[in-house]
């Protein structure tokens, strides 16, 4: 997946999240990042 927001947080790890990351998610896992910046929450899944 191809996280498209500011850097932020994995609310799911802990880990962080830097802007424009790329990473890879098992098939049925998801990633919930909290932005930084804006403070909001998106919710990532595999396409």
């Amino acid at each position: 997946m191809s996280y498209a927001f500011g850097a932020g947080t994995n609310l799911l790890d802990g880990k962080p999240v830097a802007k424009a990351a790329q990473s890879t998610l098992a098939p049925w896992d998801l990633a919930i990042v909290e932005d930084s910046a804006a403070g909001t929450s998106a919710l990532s899944k595999p396409n």
